[in-house]
């Protein structure tokens, strides 16, 4: 199952990401963050399938794109 961490970087996000980092279930979490290097460098503090991309929500093309690549936000 791929996770998408919406707002991952800020405090309830960082807490749900190490929540679910070690879930055998769970493939891929990527943490996405207005604030790129933040979400990057949270990402690079968990294991291997976490991961960190830059995201606007706003723009509603990037948006549909990154959710269609996730299974559950």
């Amino acid at each position: 199952m791929k996770v998408l961490c919406l707002g991952g970087s800020g405090g309830m996000g960082r807490y749900a990401a190490k929540a679910i980092a070690n879930f055998p279930e769970i493939t891929s979490i990527t943490i996405a963050d207005l604030n790129e290097h933040a979400a990057k460098k949270f990402a690079d503090s968990l294991n291997a399938k976490v991961s960190g991309i830059g995201l606007d929500v706003t723009n509603s093309e990037n948006l549909k794109e990154v959710l269609d690549q996730h299974d559950v936000v």
